[in-house]
């Protein structure tokens, strides 16, 4: 069975990992699968994505609306705002191009606080038929105003090889043109900003490595790995409390499953790396969930970090 689970985390100390309590959003229908995000202004307005289908709540999620469709063929949503009626969304997309199906980053902004949306488009401009998936992608909005979007896609001409693409908005409609980003290889990939326009993004590389921006993601460092084993380690979360400490986390796998041959989540647990000098240099991995070496065969993955101005961290996470 899965289950939610948090923990806190004071400067560095974490706590033991509890249980979550969970409610449905709203009376009128659960939201569907596809992926999930959550954020909120900071002034009471909350918006929760599944999939495409969002809820919104402007009463720091005491009620919710009935569930809203973007779009229904839009999965793997993530969002970001500008704490000032600016959202921005972007999703993973199955459209019909001129000369077949592909896959495609899609993009939709709201001006008055996620209560209506633009019709959303394609960040390239145009459905390529040769995209064959779009991963999990994720935007972020640096200290200049800039939003950031980063993808992983798969073509089918270069036999489903995987590759990272980057675009840029000052206004969340209007894109750069994609360019290519890092040598990540896997299909997960985040993306946070801080202080003084620094952007860091993490990725699945030979195991978890991240490159880091002081212009506002304009330009990047070189890939620099964290860890060296892409068998162990995946599912990276990046975070920062914006006074200059940040948090890479990720899922590590301990043991090979003894039928299939292959690294499964039948145990796993979290690690996570700690910088206090806006990712100029990292400790050495420790647990996330301080009962690592006593949850044998618990899966826990996915995790989510967010911080506050004030040194209080938490973390959220599926567990078995």
């Amino acid at each position: 069975m899965r289950a939610r689970r948090v923990a806190l985390i004071l400067g560095v100390t974490m706590s033991l990992p509890a249980m979550c309590g969970a409610q449905p959003f709203g009376a009128s229908a659960p939201l569907p699968g596809g992926g999930g995000a959550i954020a909120s202004d900071l002034a009471g307005t909350w918006l929760a994505f599944a999939g495409s289908t969002f809820v919104r709540s402007t009463d720091d999620g005491q009620t919710w609306t009935s569930p809203q469709v973007l779009d229904d063929r839009g999965y793997r949503t993530e969002l970001v705002t500008d704490q000032h009626g600016l959202w921005v969304a972007v999703f993973a997309y199955n459209a019909i191009a001129p000369d077949g199906v592909g896959s495609a980053l899609f993009t939709a902004r709201s001006i008055d606080n996620g209560a209506t949306w633009s019709t959303p488009v394609p960040i390239r401009g145009a459905v390529d038929p040769d995209v064959a998936g779009v991963s999990y992608p994720t935007i972020t909005l640096a200290s200049t105003g800039r939003f950031i979007a980063i993808w992983m896609e798969s073509r089918a001409s270069t036999h489903f090889s995987r590759s990272a693409w980057i675009s840029r908005s000052s206004d969340g409609m209007t894109w750069t043109a994609a360019e290519r980003f890092s040598s990540a290889t896997g299909w997960d990939i985040r993306a946070a900003a801080g202080r003084n326009q620094t952007v860091i993004a993490t990725f699945t590389a030979s195991g978890i490595a991240y490159q880091r921006s002081t212009d506002g993601g304009v330009s990047w460092s070189d890939r620099r790995d964290l860890t060296t084993d892409s068998w162990f380690d995946r599912a990276p979360m990046v975070a920062t409390d914006g006074n200059g400490v940040w948090i890479i986390a990720w899922s590590r796998v301990r043991e090979l499953d003894p039928v299939t041959a292959y690294y499964t989540p039948t145990e796993s647990d979290l690690a996570y790396v700690r910088s206090v000098d806006d990712g100029l240099s990292w400790t050495e991995p420790a647990w996330l969930n301080v009962n690592a070496d006593r949850d044998r065969l618990n899966g826990d993955e996915n995790v989510r970090i967010v911080a506050n101005e004030h040194g209080l961290w938490t973390a959220v996470w599926e567990g078995s």
